[in-house]
């Protein structure tokens, strides 16, 4: 079989577990046990899925943002209308919680997979990979201390946002839209206050 096959097969395989594992993730958790079984209903042995994903669910949940992150970047750049960057990052968090209402039954499962101890490492990389693409699509080329604190900043618009997504029930979750401008014009002003910082003691460098 040529490689690009072999990998087109390999993908396919892998987003059918998937698939199967949030299907089943409301009464098998986000767990080991879950994958095994959804990979067993798909006619694949545990052998064969620890082949797929070597480390088990901590590469599925990786797999799993990988599939969203790339499903992110197709629908802004397909959609967006927006120029002002403010609007742009607004638009992409509201973007990837209407990825995460199609396994909206499984979220607050992976959720609680995410805030476990031995998991806080792992879900902070996911999230710094998140922040760092939405900034990205939105049009940001900083290189210096900005791009951190830019990326700090947002992961806390980010994870407040999923969270009070999580509880939402108004009508297209209009309330939600409303958070994340109320939270995203917080750190502008408080983004704002370190640049004056950080010019004041330039300033004394010199």
């Amino acid at each position: 079989m040529a490689k690009s096959k072999l990998n087109d097969s390999i993908e396919y395989e892998k987003l059918l577990i998937l698939t199967k594992f949030l299907e089943n993730a409301p009464f098998e958790r986000w767990s080991n046990h879950n994958l095994k079984s959804s990979a067993a209903e798909c006619g694949f042995s545990s052998g064969y899925v620890s082949l797929l994903f070597n480390k088990g669910i901590d590469d599925l949940t990786g797999y799993f943002y990988q599939i969203l992150n790339r499903s992110l970047a197709e629908s802004f750049l397909k959609k967006n209308m927006y120029t002002k960057i403010v609007d742009k990052i607004s638009y992409l968090i509201e973007l990837k919680l209407d990825l995460y209402d199609s396994h909206r039954r499984a979220i607050p499962l992976l959720m609680q997979y995410n805030i476990a101890p031995q998991n806080l490492r792992q879900t902070q990389s996911f999230l710094w990979q998140t922040c760092d693409q939405i900034w990205f699509l939105a049009g940001d080329k900083s290189t210096d201390y900005n791009y951190y604190t830019k990326r700090t900043l947002l992961g806390y618009v980010y994870t407040s946002s999923v969270m009070y997504w999580l509880s939402d029930e108004s009508a297209n979750y209009a309330e939600t839209k409303k958070f994340i401008r109320c939270k995203l014009q917080e750190v502008l002003k408080l983004g704002q206050w370190k640049d004056s910082v950080m010019r004041f003691f330039e300033k004394l460098a010199e």
